[in-house]
Order: C-alpha cells, then structure tokens, then sequence
C-alpha cells in the first residue's frame, strides 16, 4: 500500500521543499534498499555514523538531563532506522520509526513497531513524543515548513535532524553542486551496481532545498535551536532543539 498524494501537497503556495518532484526521489528511495548504507557509508567517507551519533547524544543527554525514563521517540524518515539504533546504544528508549518506504521499514536493523507516514501529515496524535529525530531524511521533505511544523506537533520536547544542506556560502555550494552531481554517481557506480542510477537523484534534491541559513530559519519558527552546525562544506548540517512553549 502507498499513501495517496494529499491535497496540500501539491497545491502551487510550496516555495521550500522537493514538491512535484518528490514521486520521482521516493521512488529511488524504495529502489535502493539493498545498497542504501554502503553506498552512504562510501559518499560520506564513512563519517556518516559519526555525524548522526554526535545528534543522538545531544538528544541523549538532554533526555537524561530531563530524568526521562524509557522515552518516547519518533524515528522520522527513519529508513532501516540506523539512526534509532545508535541512539539506543545511548539510552534506552521506545521509538517507532516512521517512512514512506514500506521496503526500507521492512529492513530495519532494529526490533520496533513500523508506521508508514509522510513528514507533512504524520499519524500521531499531538505531543506524543519526547523527542523527534531524522537522519539523513529531512532533506527529502515535500514542503519543509509543513514538515518542521509537523515534528514540533508530535513532539513535546526534542529534535535532532541530521541532513544534506547546502552552504549559503557560493564558492562551497558551487563544490557541493560539484560533488552531488559527478562524484556521488561515480562512487553510488562502483557500490550499488545497476541502481547506481537512483542515486543520480539526489542532484535534484540539492538543487531544490534552501540553503542552511534559510533551513535553520524554518526550525526556529518551532524550536529554539541549540545546535546548528555545517560539515563537508555544507552539503550536510546538524541540528539539536528545543521546542518553543507558548
């Protein structure tokens, strides 16, 4: 079963996000399972993990701070939920992870309950969970100010997103053009075989998401940022917050 494109999607006001061409990233998303974390691991000089531990452990100890027993966690645009799996190696939590591919769900690395949603319109009732986290998926958003208000609505405290960003700096997004485009579909060749065509559509993530400065703007209309940090020449940020009490 797929979700049905809902209205609000695609309904002309979207100005950040991938909009329309987000059937076509979702479909090379559910393509490239098998090859998903190698070819991760080979693009990022194997720093991937490193960059999504040092969000979880700020969640971490945040949580601890707070004396929170057993937290609530929603794993968002979770994938095989590699994300999720090194944050409970920090603290033992509940997490659901939530995607749009039944295929990379049905991967997981980690013993959990499943849910299928998009970040616009997540199946969870408010304030749910203690805190919400995304590695490597917010980038993949339709409309990203739906999507951050979204995970401030099913979040009551925390957020950590680890992503794709791109400097607002032009000489480093002139490189990160450069590397998305020629060397990430080299490299997705030697690793993933004949789906190395599906990582070729990460380019066009690239060019339709705002930069950092404007991506960290959207987070701060929901969420006192805490942490905003570039890595790679800003092809990829990390982000830690607090959500805004009114």
């Amino acid at each position: 079963m797929q979700i049905p494109y809902i209205h609000f999607l695609f309904d002309g006001t979207m100005t950040e996000g991938l909009g329309r061409n987000a059937k076509h990233v979702y479909s090379a998303y559910r393509k490239m399972v098998k090859s998903y974390e190698k070819t991760n691991q080979l693009m990022t000089f194997f720093r991937v993990n490193s960059w999504r531990r040092f969000v979880t452990h700020k969640i971490a100890e945040r949580l601890i701070k707070d004396g929170i027993r057993l937290p609530r966690v929603l794993d968002a645009g979770a994938g095989p939920g590699f994300m999720a799996d090194i944050l409970n190696k920090e603290i033992s939590s509940d997490v659901i992870l939530m995607d749009y591919s039944i295929e990379m769900l049905e991967n997981s690395v980690i013993d959990c309950d499943k849910v299928q949603g998009l970040f616009e319109a997540m199946p969870f009732r408010d304030g749910v969970f203690d805190a919400v986290i995304a590695g490597f998926a917010f980038h993949a958003s339709i409309d990203m100010n739906k999507s951050a208000s979204e995970f401030a609505r099913v979040g009551r405290a925390y957020a950590g997103v680890v992503s794709i960003g791109k400097s607002s700096n032009r000489l480093y997004m002139l490189l990160g053009k450069l590397y998305i485009n020629y060397m990430i579909p080299l490299i997705a060749r030697l690793s993933a075989g004949k789906n190395y065509t599906e990582f070729k559509k990460i380019g066009s993530i690239y060019r339709h998401i705002p930069d950092n400065a404007r991506l960290c703007m959207i987070f701060r209309k929901y969420y006192h940022v805490t942490i905003f940090r570039e890595k790679a020449f800003g092809t990829i940020y990390q982000i830690t917050a607090k959500k805004k009490t009114r």
